[in-house]
Order: C-alpha cells, then structure tokens, then sequence
C-alpha cells in the first residue's frame, strides 16, 4: 500500500515491469483498496518499460502502450533497450519477479537513475505452509506423483529451502 501511495502520488519518473503477473498482482492489490481507476490514471502518467509481451498485453487491456519494450524479453534485453534510447530516471520503480534479485538490471538502473524503489508484488506462502510442501515430497517419495512442473525460480528455491531445513535428500 505505501508503494502505491507513492505511486500515486508520481514520485517515479519510470516504472520498469518485469512480468504480466506482477502488474496484475500491484492492479489487485489497488483494487482491494477500491483504487483501480488511480491506479490506471497513475499508469498512463509514468513511463513503463516493460520486459516483454506478458505486461505488454496486461498495460493494453487498460489501453496502454509501454514506452520501451526490448526485442528480447530478457533483463539483458531491457538494458540494451533502455541503452540504446540514453536513458535515464530521476526515480525509477522496478517490479521484481518474485523474490529473485535481479543484479545486472539494478546496478545498471543504479548507474542511470538516481533513486531506485522495488516492488515485489508476489505473495508467497509462509512458515505455517511447510507442511503443504513436505506432504508434497512425501507423495513424490511414494510414487504418487509421477512429475512435477516448476513454474518459477523462487518455487524450486522453496522446495530446496525446506528440503534443507529437514535434510531432506531430494
């Protein structure tokens, strides 16, 4: 809610999205708060860079076009973007991808841009939510579970976490 605030208020002269559900997640958590229309007015008054089609297509549904979108939907592809147009923010947002850092885009906003806010709109689960994951390797142990898709860095992340804080052998 306070980074919205800010948003709200202008404090980023540039918004960099890094995945469709990350803008969808930050547009929920403003209609929670019944602000949707500030939310889509503060959008339309920043300059977005987006990482690839996945926030492309989630800024079009609100009849917004990204200022930049690289040709490679990658963070290198972002900062070869933003290079190539001699860019530079006096305040910029990232939106992170889950809880996965992102070095080589934030040192590079860091050398173009004076001030950095990031925003993590992911919720993952918390301690309490173990047992889910552990009842999950115990039915992968038993054969009931023939495989398993991860669709998300910080989801293999949790699963070794976890695996380690038992000593578990995955």
């Amino acid at each position: 809610q306070a980074w919205l605030e800010r948003f709200y208020a202008g404090n980023f002269d540039w918004l960099i999205v890094l995945t469709g559900e990350g803008l969808q997640r930050l547009f929920a958590a403003a209609e929670r708060a019944g602000e949707s229309e500030r939310f889509i007015t503060a959008l339309r008054t920043v300059k977005i860079a987006a990482r690839g089609p996945k926030p492309a297509k989630v800024l079009r549904t609100w009849g917004i076009k990204p200022d930049i979108s690289p040709e490679t939907a990658t963070s290198a592809g972002i900062i070869a973007a933003l290079s190539a147009a001699n860019w530079y923010a006096s305040s910029v947002s990232l939106q992170l991808y889950g809880e996965v850092e992102n070095p080589a885009l934030y040192d590079f906003l860091a050398k173009n841009s004076k001030q950095i806010t990031k925003i993590a709109p992911y919720i993952y689960a918390d301690k309490a939510a173990d047992q889910h994951v552990l009842d999950l390797f115990e039915a992968i142990h038993l054969g009931k579970i023939d495989a398993i898709a991860f669709t998300s860095v910080a989801q293999i992340k949790r699963c070794l976490a976890i695996a380690n804080q038992y000593s578990m052998d995955l």
